[in-house]
């Protein structure tokens, strides 16, 4: 404005904050995924691409191995542990109530559901240690996406599977922005993202379910 010049930058959220909000909506989370019904539309997602993980369909005797990266109150776990409840399941999250979270959630289903305190970008695994490496919402938050990328290919084995849910471009994934100082993702962008850390066989998907749902993520 004429010789003043205004930048906007993102600032993320700093990682100790995020932990502490997190934790304060950890009571209430499940029920808000309820309301979006995400359970529903993850365990969609991820019976739509059950041809791709070998293994995964129900019935197939050998254990896969999956991590999910940021897992809240666990319903991404969910979905993977309907179509597969032989697999072992890791779960990590910077807030140790959303852990707690998903540890009653399991318990109440009766299935085994192993836990750390920790953040995608932690290297707290040892490398190709996973069939399934996945997360729902977490890039996003991070300072770069790509390093936390990076970190979940690292302990994937080789031919493994990347699973990720991420913030789309729309009125909703604005607001998401808005609210959170996250990152949002073009489809364009997803691609680019993938196949320059040397990932195959990318394939996008929307999601389907209730309206503000779809146009949150894909």
């Amino acid at each position: 404005f004429g010789t003043w010049r205004i930048d906007v930058q993102r600032q993320p959220i700093e990682k100790n904050a995020l932990r502490k909000h997190y934790d304060r909506q950890a009571n209430r989370w499940q029920r808000i995924m309820q309301q979006l019904k995400t359970s529903e539309t993850y365990a969609d997602a991820i019976l739509s691409i059950a041809h791709r993980l070998g293994g995964i369909l129900p019935g197939n005797s050998s254990t896969l191995n999956v991590l999910d990266c940021g897992t809240g109150t666990g319903v991404l776990t969910s979905a993977i542990a309907k179509a597969r409840p032989q697999a072992r399941l890791t779960a990590i999250d910077l807030s140790p109530q959303m852990l707690l979270q998903s540890q009653d959630k399991f318990k109440s289903i009766g299935l085994a559901l192993h836990t750390r305190l920790s953040d995608v970008s932690n290297r707290s695994f040892v490398d190709n240690s996973f069939d399934v490496v996945m997360g729902a919402h977490v890039l996003e938050h991070l300072d770069d996406p790509a390093r936390g990328l990076k970190e979940m290919i690292r302990t994937a084995r080789p031919g493994g599977h990347i699973i990720l849910l991420l913030t789309r471009q729309t009125w909703a994934g604005r607001y998401i922005q808005f609210k959170w100082r996250t990152h949002i993702f073009s489809t364009d962008d997803a691609n680019g993202l993938l196949h320059s850390h040397g990932l195959e066989n990318v394939e996008i998907k929307n999601l389907n379910g209730p309206r503000l749902t779809k146009a949150l993520g894909f």
